[in-house]
């Protein structure tokens, strides 16, 4: 598939054109009845938004100003992903996966005493790219005449940027469920493991922190109604899930 988008805006005076192209591509070829592989590829455009390139100056808080940059340039970007999955029975099923995608001259926040009365002034421009790898498998088994789902996965991650704030991330992710079926009953739990991973596109963090998060739920269902309750992370303090 493959397409494009046009944005055209006038903003103090000035006036700016943007071009979108947008191309998506995704295959799938099945081996034979156990084992099959499939293919994605993306490239597409984040448009800077209006506001970002105003030059008026903004008074955010008390401490902090903001203004634009009328020159600032789209973000192009590009993402890769392949994944083969064997099904050695009706029982198991094992995928292995990777993954790349990338981030060129994307938008950062420059902070600088620049401001009215030597307040600090963020200004944006194109600074540095991020890009990121991983590689990953996962497990799922379906035991006792299906009435026992679980499911495993790990992945590796190695993400990098580049310009004014430059930075490295690699770690260990892993996620795991089991589901067990009980008639018109069923019962599933759910973790994934903390991490602290780089931010593709944003201006308002470059990094970030997650906390584990885990998941319990029970519910009935017929063929009219399905009922469930959830309790999620209920041996934490608070609901900050990042930072």
């Amino acid at each position: 598939m493959a397409g494009f988008a046009g944005e055209s805006n006038e903003i103090s005076g000035t006036r700016t054109n943007s071009f979108i192209p947008i191309a998506q591509l995704a295959a799938q070829y099945a081996i034979n009845k156990r084992n099959s592989v499939s293919l994605t590829a993306q490239y597409n455009v984040n448009p800077v938004e209006a506001a970002d390139k105003t030059p008026d100056i903004i008074q955010e808080n008390e401490l902090l100003y903001k203004t634009g940059n009328l020159h600032l340039k789209n973000t192009h970007w590009s993402k890769v992903t392949a994944n083969y999955t064997w099904l050695p029975n009706n029982m198991f099923s094992i995928s292995g996966f990777t993954g790349w995608s990338r981030y060129f001259n994307r938008l950062m926040p420059i902070f600088t005493p620049d401001g009215p009365d030597g307040l600090m002034l963020r200004s944006l421009e194109n600074n540095g790219d991020y890009q990121d790898f991983y590689i990953g498998g996962s497990v799922s088994a379906k035991l006792f005449d299906r009435s026992l789902v679980l499911q495993a996965s790990p992945k590796m991650w190695f993400e990098k940027t580049t310009g004014v704030y430059s930075d490295r991330a690699n770690y260990l992710s892993l996620s795991a469920s089991a589901t067990c079926y009980l008639g018109n009953c069923y019962f599933q739990a759910y973790y994934s493991s903390a991490s602290r991973g780089l931010v593709q596109y944003s201006l308002n963090a470059i990094s970030l922190k997650r906390k584990p998060y885990y998941s319990f739920k029970i519910g009935w269902r017929n063929g009219k109604w399905n009922l469930t309750a959830t309790a999620v992370n209920i041996f934490r303090k608070n609901w900050v899930a990042e930072t």
